[in-house]
């Protein structure tokens, strides 16, 4: 490949299965990388803009659910980047209109093998580079001021970063949000978690916080609210509400909402009622109310997050350590990626076989997450513990009779214990700079990420303190 970067590819089909199909297609194929992946219409629109793929493949099953055939095209015509289109034969009569449209390069009959799918989408996006190739290197050229000011604005990824109390999560998410900032991505870290442990780590009071934004939400506010850390090696913060009672309200008058909504709808259709059948339409609506956890105010917050003026190209969530609150549904369900952090025991082995199975769906109706978004991230580990092989093994033995296979997510990166760690924290210094092993661990995740980003960049710039004086170097 030499200095080729690889071809971003978003999936976009009618069911998990297909979906996986293509997915493991592009990730046999090196020259490839996976964007994102949507399942459903509703999923489609959330996270396509903000992946900003090269190419889009769509199954155009997909748009059944529009009805009408001109909504169908108006629909693939307006989609942003290149597009290749798998058309079952059942649309087969709109294929001249959907080859017409210029964002279309390819149409390809169902069925279709995902490799051949995908051999295509690399031919196009190669195609779309070597065409844009002049006004990438302008662009490039005048963002070089732009990423040394203050980080380069690209394509939005949210990072949900979840475990259980004790494995190091908000480490990783701080970690992780740092080494972002430090490679001139503009990032945000956004704790979720009632105390905020990202405001301990990094030695911030309490407030301001978030819950300022939920009483006067607009994005004035919402800008006022976010925390620039003294040093500038650490990206933005937004902390959550320091007052559990304040957040627990949030939660329940979303839930409360939504409950008033479903009983609304309900009960219009049952012009006589009785106080039984009050009830009944109260029980249903609680269960509807919960099922359409996804949506209220805390989501809300992370859809003004990717509004604000000056856009964030990453934004990293601190979740709190359980699934079952609005404080994780909601936030998740703009997340393009969730990594789960894990030590490497039996105990985290079922713990993230849990989570597995409920952001997928198979436990929780709330969730929908394609697997393609789910990562592992081993933590603490040592000399004798369980190794990824056998964690993953186990994680997908448990899977197994939930998900209908033995599937894990894959593991993006192991950081060696070290005691280095929290000593940094106790000193408010970033362990990035004091421990190897936790640098080298959130430097894989970030290339990941944004592989083609980094691979292009001059070294990092990072400041050092001789005393009073504040020096900046590159690394």
């Amino acid at each position: 490949m030499g200095n080729q970067p690889r071809i971003r590819i978003f999936v976009a089909a009618a069911g998990q299965e297909t979906v996986n199909d293509l997915y493991r297609a592009i990730l046999n194929d090196s020259r490839l990388m996976a964007a994102g992946a949507a399942a459903t219409m509703d999923a489609l629109p959330t996270t396509l803009p903000y992946a900003n793929p090269d190419v889009l493949i769509l199954d155009a099953e997909l748009l059944v659910g529009l009805g009408n055939p001109k909504k169908m095209v108006e629909y693939v015509g307006n989609l942003p980047g290149a597009v290749v289109l798998l058309l079952p034969a059942n649309l087969d009569a709109l294929r001249g209109q959907f080859v017409a449209l210029p964002n279309v390069h390819e149409v390809l009959q169902k069925p279709v093998s995902p490799s051949e799918a995908v051999a295509r989408a690399y031919q196009v996006g190669i195609s779309a580079q070597v065409a844009t190739s002049a006004q990438a290197a302008r662009a490039a050229a005048s963002a070089e001021g732009t990423a040394q000011a203050g980080g380069a604005a690209l394509p939005g990824l949210v990072v949900a970063v979840f475990g259980k109390g004790g494995t190091g999560k908000t480490t990783i998410a701080v970690g992780l949000a740092t080494t972002f900032h430090r490679h001139g991505i503009r990032t945000l870290l956004v704790g979720l978690d009632v105390p905020d442990a990202v405001g301990i780590q990094l030695g911030l009071s309490p407030s301001p916080n978030m819950l300022e934004w939920f009483r006067n939400p607009s994005l004035e506010t919402l800008e006022s609210l976010i925390r620039q850390p003294k040093s500038p090696d650490l990206p933005d913060v937004l902390l959550s509400p320091n007052d559990a009672v304040a957040a627990a309200a949030i939660a329940n008058a979303d839930f409360v909402e939504r409950l008033r909504e479903a009983v609304r709808e309900t009960a219009a259709t049952l012009p006589n009622l009785t106080p039984a059948s009050v009830a009944d339409v109260a029980a249903d609506g609680a269960q509807q109310a919960m099922a359409a956890g996804g949506t209220g105010r805390i989501v809300a917050l992370i859809d003004a997050i990717r509004r604000l003026p000056r856009p964030y190209a990453a934004v990293v969530l601190d979740l709190p350590p359980t699934l079952a609150n609005d404080w994780a549904v909601q936030p998740i369900r703009r997340a393009n990626a969730v990594i789960l952090v894990a030590e490497p025991s039996y105990t985290d082995q079922v713990n993230v076989a849990h989570a597995v199975q409920v952001l997928t769906g198979a436990v929780d109706a709330r969730y929908r997450l394609s697997r393609s978004s789910l990562y592992i991230v081993l933590n603490r580990v040592q000399e004798g513990d369980l190794d990824g092989r056998a964690m993953q093994e186990g994680i997908a033995t448990l899977n197994e009779q939930t998900l209908g296979e033995a599937w894990a997510p894959p593991i993006l990166a192991v950081v060696p214990a070290s005691p280095a760690v929290r000593k940094a924290q106790m000193e408010f210094r970033s362990p990035l700079d004091t421990d190897p092993g936790m640098r080298s661990a959130m430097e894989a995740i970030a290339r990941y990420f944004f592989g083609d980003v980094i691979a292009e960049q001059k070294p990092a710039r990072r400041y050092i303190r001789i005393g009073p004086i504040r020096l900046g170097v590159r690394r």
